[in-house]
């Protein structure tokens, strides 16, 4: 058989690709994938089932960035990219670059508000000031639009005060000899003169000074002193008579010459000798005079100066005398020739020899014949004396005696003797108590004597023994106690000896008020009292302690710390229940400088600033915080450090 062959004989393909990419883009050859730039070849099959080869030549363009600052004015826009923008801010802009590639333009765009901005100018009457172009000469107030360098516009608004020319007068007045000098020139006559003066904003014054040359005055004056004073003229002491001349200054500071006559005048004395009876007066130059003395009286001359007169005065006795006589019932009395049987004061008159009044008088007492009863008691132990005899005993006793006056009288004595008593008491009283006895307080153990008067009269004594009973030792453990709404409080009292009986008041608000340790719940600031009774005495002590119950959002803030490292008040610190949302505390120096901030509630400042230690200060705190209900609090006050 005969086979036919038809044979073709197929090149093997060679093929180029030459291509551009942007970043980011790749191209895939034969399954291959490329993004890199360089020159690759790949060998592959045809459809005929030959060897194929690609040469691929490939460049990778990079993607361009840039950043853009601009800025505008406010109510323009800037254009990028076909994109408007006319806020402040940053953005992102994607543009075609020269290659066909993305580009990415980064715009920082800052607007520029309008400018405003204003100045008080002054300028003097005739001159002006130019702004922006514009000329100005009046009072009054000016806006102008000028261009910031940015181009934008700024309003400058000027208030302009034109100042006019001030006039002013003066009135001066110098001393003869003396000059004065204005604005550079001087003067000694008297005149008005005229000058001109520049002001503080530079603008003319006129100054008119009308001058006063005062020329030297000389003056004199008459006076009259009287012996022993004197007179003080310009600093100068004058005490005799004579003509002075002194040199003194005038309202104006001037020399005025004061010539003064001074003359002085004596004094005169004179003596008298007056005598009077005692019992009348005198009257000296309007004075009573009743006793013996030497009397000085100063009286005014012609002259007005002192008279002395000296007056001696002399008082003589007048007499009283009384004559005491007694008889008896029966008897007559004579005296001065007149014969009395009668009792009474029977009164004579004689004169001295200074011609004074001299009473005598006679006392007669004429004694009845009587009988006297006594009634009397003595205490036990006591005697009593009647004419001579000593009794002791409860009894009558009857005796007859001889008067002063030689009558007969007879004494009857009713004698009762009462007895004396004696008691001992035994007293207990509380430490701090007193137990008072006839007026004596008394608070110490001990034995007391006391002697007290009975109903009849007669000594009783008493014999106290006290005891003092020691009170018993009550102690809450702490003096003050801060706690806030809603919470309760654990009370501690000693001593919990069974010995003692004690409790805690207020009961109704006390889970066990009759132990040491309980827990109370009080809803406002509340005293509590430790109340501890000794069962054998019956004494009782107590102790309190307060405890203040604050608002649930209340700051208790301190206003004094100390930082020196002894771990006592080291630390400025918030007290509060802690339950704060969004705290913040800040410190400030006097300068209004922040030096310390915390935002933990429980947080404090050592007073230290920035590792230093801050000094001896008044610092300002300001603190925010949000209550557990929501509600917003700030506080702000001074906290001193000491150091």
């Amino acid at each position: 058989s005969i086979i036919v062959t038809n044979l073709s004989v197929v090149n093997s393909l060679t093929r180029n690709i030459d291509t551009v990419l942007c970043a980011g883009n790749s191209i895939t050859v034969a399954g291959n994938l490329f993004n890199q730039t360089g020159n690759f070849t790949v060998n592959t099959t045809s459809v005929q089932g030959c060897d194929s080869i690609i040469n691929l030549r490939l460049t990778i363009l990079p993607v361009l960035s840039s950043v853009v600052n601009a800025t505008i004015c406010k109510g323009r826009s800037y254009n990028l990219g076909g994109n408007s923008f006319a806020n402040t801010g940053s953005y992102n802009v994607v543009l075609k670059g020269r290659n066909n590639c993305d580009s990415t333009v980064r715009l920082n765009l800052s607007v520029s508000p309008p400018l405003t901005g204003s100045q008080n100018v002054t300028i003097c009457k005739g001159r002006t000031i130019t702004i922006n172009g514009k000329t100005y000469s009046q009072s009054g107030t000016y806006v102008d639009t000028l261009k910031n360098p940015q181009g934008c516009d700024s309003i400058l608004t000027t208030n302009l005060t034109v100042s006019p020319p001030l006039t002013a007068t003066q009135n001066l007045t110098i001393c003869k000899g003396r000059t004065i000098t204005i604005n550079g020139k001087t003067y000694s006559q008297s005149g008005t003169y005229v000058d001109t003066l520049k002001n503080p904003q530079g603008c003319d014054s006129i100054l008119t000074t009308n001058l006063t040359v005062s020329p030297p005055l000389s003056s004199s004056q008459n006076i009259t002193v009287c012996q022993g004073q004197f007179i003080v003229v310009n600093g100068n002491q004058y005490a005799a008579s004579g003509v002075y001349k002194d040199t003194i200054k005038n309202l104006q500071g001037c020399d005025s010459i004061l010539t003064t006559n001074l003359t002085v005048l004596p004094y005169r004395t004179r003596q008298q000798s007056i005598s009077i009876c005692k019992g009348e007066a005198l009257s000296l130059f309007g004075k009573p005079r009743s006793l013996p003395g030497v009397y000085s009286d100063t009286l005014k001359n012609a002259g007005s100066c002192d008279s002395i007169i000296t007056t001696s005065l002399t008082v003589n006795d007048t007499f009283s005398v009384i004559i005491p006589a007694e008889i008896c019932q029966g008897e007559s009395f004579v005296f001065n020739g007149n014969t009395y049987t009668q009792s009474g004061l029977y009164a004579f008159q004689f004169n001295t020899l200074f011609g004074c009044d001299s009473s005598v008088y006679l006392d007669l007492k004429v004694s009845l014949k009587s009988s006297t009863s006594i009634d009397t008691s003595i205490c036990a132990g006591e005697k009593i004396v009647v004419a001579g005899k000593e009794y002791s005993s409860t009894g009558t006793y009857s005796d007859t005696l001889n008067g002063s006056s030689g009558c007969d009288s007879v004494v009857t004595l009713n004698l009762e003797v009462f007895p004396v008593y004696k008691d001992t008491l035994f007293i207990e009283i509380c430490q701090g108590e007193d137990f008072v006895i006839d007026g004596n307080v008394l608070n110490a153990t001990g034995v007391y004597d006391y002697q007290f008067f009975s109903s009849t009269g007669c000594d009783s004594t008493v014999h106290v023994n006290l005891l003092v009973n020691p009170l018993p030792n009550a102690e809450a453990a702490a003096d003050k106690i801060f706690i806030y709404e809603g919470e309760s409080v654990e009370l501690t009292g000693r001593p919990d000896d069974s010995d003692f009986e004690f409790f805690w008041e207020p009961k109704a608000i006390v889970r066990n008020p009759v132990v040491p340790v309980t827990v109370a719940f009080p809803v406002q600031s509340t005293w509590f009292v430790w109340n501890v009774i000794d069962q054998a005495s019956g004494c009782a002590a107590k102790d309190s302690v307060f405890v203040e119950v604050f608002d649930a959002c209340t700051l208790n803030i301190p206003n004094a710390f100390t930082p020196n490292r002894d771990a006592v008040n080291d630390c400025f610190q918030i007290v509060g229940n802690k339950q704060y949302k969004d705290f913040s505390c800040s410190i400030y120096n006097r300068w209004g400088e922040k030096v310390y901030e915390f935002y933990n509630p429980k947080g404090c400042w050592n007073g230290l600033i920035n590792g230093f230690e801050a000094p001896t200060d008044s610092y300002i705190y300001y603190i925010e915080y949000t209550c557990g209900d929501g509600e917003s609090k700030s506080q702000k006050g001074t906290v001193t450090l000491i150091r």
